[in-house]
């Protein structure tokens, strides 16, 4: 160690983090979830089982994916919509 003299100012010392970011991808969840859903269903199908939970969880699962695609497009209609009378409104302010 060196031998330094005593002072009253501190310095800061650099703090190290070990931070690993976390990325989340929607899709590729949607994706493994429904190829273990098949996976399930595949493997019922072979042992000649029809398990109605099963099909009660794929009409459900289906059921939610169409009412997200239905929200989705009904937002992206209602946005157009506001968009085109904005630009009438401003349209017609400018040209009075």
């Amino acid at each position: 160690m060196k031998n330094r003299l005593p002072t009253f100012i501190k310095l800061p010392r650099y703090k190290r983090f070990n931070y690993k970011p976390v990325f989340y991808d929607a899709e590729k969840e949607d994706i493994e979830q429904r190829v273990a859903r098949i996976e399930k269903e595949v493997a019922a199908e072979k042992r000649g089982e029809l398990n109605s939970a099963l099909l009660r969880q794929r009409l459900r699962s289906d059921w939610e994916r169409g009412s997200r695609q239905g929200i989705i497009q009904k937002s992206n209609i209602r946005v157009a919509l506001i968009a085109v009378f904005l630009f009438a409104v401003i349209y017609l302010y400018l040209n009075s």
